[in-house]
């Protein structure tokens, strides 16, 4: 799966996985769940969740962990000067810094995937995403930001996901 989705993302096809995961949840979300309360949300479903979540993460982390350019701080870079460019600080910030948050990045990508298999780290899991998603929400273009939303609001679904999983 990790494979795949880092194929997917160096290729550029995220759309693809996006589209592909969303038909998976669908599908998923049709099959009758052995509780009898129609409320309740199917656990393939929820596992569903938590295997797209994962694989966005693990896709991710691994993209970034195959670019130099990314993993320099370049890629950072380029995107925070372009969209803060009227902030004369931005332009102060040293390489060394810039390739640090790069490993930042990285590092809490990672840490979130673990941290969502654990149901009782889903406080603390909320709060790395928290801090994460603000921060690319910060220096990523606008039209960006319910990404960002989203992806925090799947965090508790993932969570449960884990937890029937498990």
């Amino acid at each position: 799966m990790a494979m795949l989705t880092s194929t997917l993302i160096r290729f550029k096809h995220n759309t693809l996985f996006m589209t592909a995961g969303m038909g998976i949840l669908i599908f998923c979300s049709s099959i009758p769940t052995l509780r009898s309360d129609p409320g309740e949300v199917s656990p393939w479903t929820l596992g569903a969740v938590a295997v797209l979540i994962s694989g966005l993460y693990v896709g991710g982390a691994l993209a970034k962990v195959q670019s130099e350019q990314f993993r320099s701080g370049a890629t950072l870079y380029v995107i925070a000067t372009a969209r803060l460019s009227r902030h004369a600080w931005v332009y102060n910030i040293q390489p060394v810094a810039w390739r640090r948050v790069a490993q930042g990045v990285i590092v809490s990508e990672v840490l979130l995937m673990g941290l969502l298999a654990f149901p009782d780290a889903l406080a603390l899991a909320l709060g790395v995403g928290f801090v994460l998603h603000a921060s690319f929400a910060l220096i990523q273009p606008t039209r960006l930001v319910p990404f960002q939303i989203a992806a925090l609001g799947a965090y508790p679904a993932a969570s449960a996901g884990f937890a029937m999983l498990g």
